[in-house]
C-alpha cells in the first residue's frame, strides 16, 4: 500500500532533515563554472561534437555523447541544476535529479572520466530532501590553482 503524504508534511520533512545537516544552497541561475566550460569545450573540440554557446548546452552534449558510447539514455540526471561555491572558494557544477538509478550512477562516472573531474553523489540534497539525490562535479585536487 503506498502512503501519500500532504505538501505541509513534506515541507515538515523537509525541515527536519535541514536542522540536522543544511547542504549549500544551490544557486539556480548560476553559469557552468568556467573550469567546467573548458573541459567540456576540449572533449567537444576532440570528439568533434557540436558546440554551443553555453555552458548547459555543452554539458548535455556531451551527456549525449557518453551516453552513446555507453550505450543507453539517463538525461535524468540533469534536473534541479546550478552551483555551489564551497567554504574554500571552489566552484561546483550540481544537480539534484529524482529517481537516482544504478545507470544514472555509470552514466555520471563516465562524465567524470571522460572530463577528468571529480563526481561526488550524496543523498544530503537542497531540493527536496529525502526525495532527491545531490551530484557535484568538481575539479581533481591536483588540478585546482592554488591560492596564495
Amino acid at each position: 500500500m503506498v502512503k501519500t503524504i500532504t505538501g505541509e508534511q513534506v515541507n515538515k520533512r523537509i525541515a527536519d532533515a535541514r536542522k540536522i545537516l543544511e547542504p549549500e544552497p544551490v544557486d539556480c541561475g548560476a553559469r557552468v563554472p568556467g573550469w567546467l566550460c573548458k573541459r567540456l569545450r576540449a572533449y567537444i573540440k576532440k570528439n568533434g561534437l557540436c558546440r554551443h554557446y553555453d555552458g548547459y548546452s555543452n554539458l548535455q552534449e556531451v551527456t549525449s555523447h557518453v551516453e552513446s558510447q555507453l550505450g543507453f539514455s539517463c538525461h535524468r540526471w540533469f534536473d534541479h541544476t546550478g552551483v555551489i561555491k564551497t567554504s574554500n572558494g571552489q566552484r561546483r557544477f550540481v544537480a539534484e535529479p529524482y529517481d537516482f538509478c544504478l545507470p544514472m550512477a555509470r552514466l555520471l562516472d563516465a562524465i567524470a572520466t571522460a572530463l577528468d573531474i571529480e563526481c561526488h553523489i550524496s543523498p544530503n540534497s537542497y531540493h527536496y530532501p529525502g526525495y532527491t539525490m545531490r551530484i557535484e562535479f568538481y575539479e581533481k585536487p591536483s588540478t585546482q590553482p592554488r591560492i596564495r
